[in-house]
């Protein structure tokens, strides 16, 4: 790719800037001009150091990568265009986009979850904002927290497109043979899918992890939680058209595994911290604005699946606790009291 575009300067974004720019040197970072570090713009602080102090501290971004708030600056003439903004406002960016991108560029979306009320999956909207047709849109996802990836700790993604080249290429544009290696797969659907489910478990799992320090839930709380979440990840990935095998493999299992357990996990801390009885706006007080896409997509899958023929009982509780004032000691008494099941139905 002669020129790469990465479209977001959160942790993720500043990660897979440095990764990308490991052995590519026409890599350019966008970083919305309104986030501020302290008294001044991020982006000033980010062009002049070439870190990221608020979102990703420690990590050096190589110096021949641009830093730019201008869209026009880092996408013109972009062969492939990375996008790493919070879900929620992915498609505001996108529309700022139009006519400046190339109608020949490449897109790859790293952004894990569902836009609320149209319930879609990131690249959908890419689709509908740029009137761009599925050639020419990938993934990547997998268990790679930032914090990791910018130490460059080894980390193994999928990156997936109906397009059979792209991926082998955008495989080929991330993979570096140190410490990011990258599979390719063909199942746009149920990568994205379980990127943004598994962020609704990792909620779940730190409101165990609270429980299980005060002796209330133990181990085997969280590995049941983490498997049957594991089951609602699939249910709803395969009836939107995503293949089973997929929930099985980096995306599906790795990612979850990873979020439900590591101490980076954003979703994670959110769970553990309305465990302790802290408020949403506390939670983003304190997390620095670091946006956990679990909570809006727990709105969105929990709006959807109620339409659907099957049953989501943990995204169900997920909602009533953070939206709809239930304790979750109270969600999780009523979890175990539902009517016994077939484990596979």
């Amino acid at each position: 790719m002669s020129k790469i575009a990465v479209i977001g300067g959160g942790s993720w974004g500043t990660a897979l800037t440095k990764t990308l720019a490991f052995k590519h040197k026409n890599v350019g970072l966008w970083v919305w001009e309104g986030d501020m570090y302290g008294e001044s713009p991020l982006v000033e602080i980010m062009r002049i150091s070439h870190q990221n102090p608020k979102y990703l501290p420690g990590v050096q971004i190589p110096k021949h990568v641009v830093i730019s708030s201008s869209l026009e600056e880092i996408c013109s003439d972009a062969e492939l265009i990375v996008t790493v903004v919070p879900t929620q406002f992915s498609r505001r960016v996108f529309r700022q986009m139009k006519g400046i991108a190339s109608p020949n560029a490449y897109f790859c979306s790293a952004s894990k979850g569902m836009e609320i009320k149209s319930f879609k999956r990131v690249t959908e909207v890419l689709k509908e904002e740029l009137r761009i047709d599925n050639n020419h849109i990938s993934v990547i996802s997998g268990p790679s927290h930032a914090e990791e990836v910018g130490r460059e700790i080894p980390t193994l993604v999928v990156a997936a497109s109906t397009n059979k080249d792209l991926a082998k290429q955008v495989q080929l544009t991330f993979n570096n043979n140190s410490y990011f290696r990258v599979y390719t797969s063909y199942d746009v659907i149920g990568v994205e899918i379980a990127a943004a489910l598994k962020n609704v478990i990792a909620i779940a799992a730190g409101i165990v992890d609270g429980y299980i320090e005060r002796g209330i839930l133990g181990d085997n709380s969280k590995a049941a939680l983490i498997e049957r979440g594991k089951v609602e990840m699939t249910r709803l990935g395969t009836h939107l058209g995503g293949e089973e095998r997929t929930f099985n493999g980096l995306a599906g299992s790795g990612d979850l595994i990873v979020t439900c357990y590591s101490r980076h996990g954003r979703n994670r801390r959110v769970g553990q911290l309305i465990s302790e009885g802290k408020s949403l706006e506390e939670i983003n007080v304190l997390l620095n604005g670091m946006v956990p896409e679990g909570v809006e997509t727990t709105r969105a899958v929990y709006e959807l699946q109620r339409s659907l023929p099957f049953e989501m009982p943990i995204t169900e509780k997920m909602h009533q606790i953070l939206f709809e004032g239930k304790s979750p000691i109270d969600a999780y008494k009523e979890f175990m009291a539902r009517d016994p099941k077939h484990e596979i139905y």
